[in-house]
């Protein structure tokens, strides 16, 4: 039984090619404050502020990845938008195999995150000794999830029996995430009955408004329909594994973002960083990560720029702020 994460050693990817961001400096100084994992950035990029102990730099061209993935995977891909890299994720255990070998457990993370204590969060996580861990708590979370790093996990993706022509395809597709299924009518009726049943006798494990039971309910079909059919994507291909038993699944709540608050209509909210300490001033719950993954394109969304010695920054609906 794994009682803490001291005796485990955990790496965290993240691959970005093109102009740094302007809030990827808040990212970094969240990833530094969390000692107990390696971070590491794939980028084409020089290195902005500099490396740490747990922090470091990889230059890496787009066409390398290419020439890399490629390689790894047996086939040929391509890689026109940067968006699809997001198909990629579930296969960078395999990807980047070389850079991983000293690790227990390796994830993926985007970048318009920020996080709190994962220590903290992970803890009590770890202790039921997981194969994956997923940042949500109802499918596979493309922004923040965390792999047991052996090859039976890190090839979980060739069980998807399309996953060739989903990753040689080159548009993005949502292979980390959901690829939507046609359901038929009927089906969707029975479906919505049971899922009423449910809410009424057990409970929705949400804010209960209508934008936020439709958004859940889908993730209840996949559920269900990934334990009868040949999975498409990773929230399918782990929903069937952890169903037959060969893997454990953990699907936790640890990612906060401004587009479920919006969904559960909350106009206007405030995230507050300080000393590692992540907290969700309105309601002064402690989260793990925060993501803001609409607001940094909004209109108007001002990202001041990161002191590297602040104490303290907060997030809100309207921009990004050292204090």
């Amino acid at each position: 039984m794994i009682q803490s994460h001291g005796d485990i050693k955990i790496c965290v990817i993240s691959v970005w090619f093109g102009q740094w961001p302007s809030y990827f400096p808040y990212f970094l100084k969240t990833c530094v404050s969390n000692k107990f994992i390696d971070w590491i950035i794939v980028s084409d990029q020089e290195i902005q502020g500099g490396a740490s102990e747990n922090l470091s730099f990889i230059k890496m061209t787009k066409q390398s990845f290419v020439e890399t993935a490629s390689k790894k995977l047996g086939f040929d891909i391509n890689l026109k938008s940067p968006y699809k890299l997001c198909d990629f994720k579930p296969a960078f255990g395999k990807i980047f195999e070389d850079l991983l070998s000293p690790y227990q457990y390796w994830g993926y993370c985007d970048i318009d995150l920020v996080f709190g204590d994962i220590k903290k969060h992970f803890d009590i996580l770890m202790d039921e000794e997981p194969d994956i861990i997923s940042g949500y708590h109802n499918f596979m979370a493309g922004p923040f999830s965390l792999y047991h790093n052996s090859p039976a996990i890190n090839n979980l993706f060739r069980d998807c029996t399309d996953h060739q022509q989903i990753l040689q395809y080159p548009v993005h597709r949502a292979f980390d995430e959901n690829i939507p299924r046609k359901i038929p009518l009927k089906r969707k009726i029975y479906y919505r009955i049971l899922y009423l049943v449910r809410l009424m006798t057990i409970g929705p494990r949400y804010h209960l408004c209508i934008p936020e039971v439709r958004y859940n309910f889908q993730w209840y079909i996949k559920k269900r329909i990934s334990h009868k059919s040949f999975p498409q994507d990773m929230t399918e291909l782990v929903y069937k594994a952890a169903h037959e038993k060969s893997i454990k699944a953990i699907f936790s709540d640890l990612i906060r973002s401004d587009r479920a608050f919006r969904r559960q209509g909350q106009k206007y909210w405030a995230i507050s960083w300080q000393d590692g300490k992540l907290t969700d001033n309105k309601t002064g719950e402690d989260l793990c990560a925060f993501h803001f993954i609409d607001s940094k394109d909004k209109p108007g969304f001002v990202i001041t720029p990161c002191a590297v010695d602040a104490e303290r920054f907060t997030v809100t609906e309207k921009k990004i702020e050292c204090e």
